[in-house]
């Protein structure tokens, strides 16, 4: 993560060598075995009135970006703080239970009203860190720093921040539309 050279005794300023530090390499493997079930109902009330439900299971899983992983560290122009970007390798797929419902009512010859409600039962949820103090960022994404070759200080120093992708806490959400076509 940084290029690192040594100069000649004689300081001529002549680069011995060169080298990149890439850290440690990484291998993770994913397997995704989940089952999904869908059900689904519709009752005509009348000609013209409709009630719907659904129930379903769905997964969201980690970016590309994130199942590769990697680190950009960016100086921060004074020589002695960093802003890192962490692609969370650790990152699982996101669950969900969706359950919907609505009621159609169609007017003649065309038209529709309709009211529908919502709720989402969600673990994992992936959420973007925003820039922040790489001390108090989850354990996971320092992991990854330190194995990237930065010391202890680097981790610690207050000045230091990172951005990422990290999995919430379990987490819900509702809400209902109506359409008037």
């Amino acid at each position: 993560m940084g290029l690192k050279a040594k100069v000649n005794a004689d300081n001529s300023g002549r680069l011995e060598y060169i080298y990149y530090r890439y850290g440690s390499s990484v291998t993770r493997e994913k397997t995704y075995n989940n089952v999904l079930p869908n059900l689904q109902a519709r009752y005509d009330i009348t000609k013209n009135l409709v009630v719907r439900g659904a129930y379903y299971a769905s997964i969201l899983r980690p970016d590309y970006q994130n199942v590769i992983g990697g680190i950009n560290a960016t100086d921060n122009g004074d020589g002695n703080t960093y802003s890192f970007a962490v692609n969370n390798t650790k990152l699982k797929p996101e669950t969900a239970n969706n359950f919907d419902a609505s009621i159609e009512y169609y007017f003649e010859p065309v038209g529709l009203l309709s009211a529908s409600v919502f709720y989402k039962d969600i673990k994992n949820i992936q959420v973007n860190l925003p820039k922040t103090v790489l001390s108090s960022a989850p354990q996971d994404v320092q992991e990854q720093i330190a194995s990237a070759g930065y010391s202890a200080a680097d981790l610690a120093n207050p000045l230091n921040t990172v951005s990422s992708t990290v999995n919430g806490p379990k987490t819900s959400m509702w809400g209902f539309e109506l359409a008037y076509s």
